[in-house]
């Protein structure tokens, strides 16, 4: 995710990224989500790293890229009771009939 990912991820792999190609935001910035082989992963990373160099790439926790999804309104997930049975069902009708407890603003 960032304003430069497109230009990050142009310099590791021959793939479309331009405006035509798929592309998500989790955080508000221009991204893609990566699906790379179990054996994989320490490789991928290790290029990125390598590659970010020339970017100005900047590595971010998983609480920080939550955060800044939360500031956009972004949900993690969100559930349709009346759809049918799924597992945790049962606690989201709880919560619901509880009430909410606290807010965020």
């Amino acid at each position: 995710m960032g304003p430069r990912s497109r230009e990050l991820l142009s310099l590791v792999s021959p793939n479309d990224f331009s405006n035509e190609a798929h592309h998500i935001t989790y955080v508000g910035e221009l991204g893609w989500e990566l699906y790379v082989p179990t054996d994989r992963p320490m490789h991928v990373f290790q290029t990125l790293v390598e590659a970010g160099e020339q970017v100005g790439l900047k590595l971010c926790g998983l609480h920080a890229m939550d955060s800044c999804r939360i500031e956009l309104a972004y949900r993690h997930f969100a559930v349709r009771p009346g759809k049918g049975d799924f597992i945790g069902r049962a606690l989201v009708l709880c919560k619901r009939e509880a009430g909410l407890s606290r807010r965020l603003l």
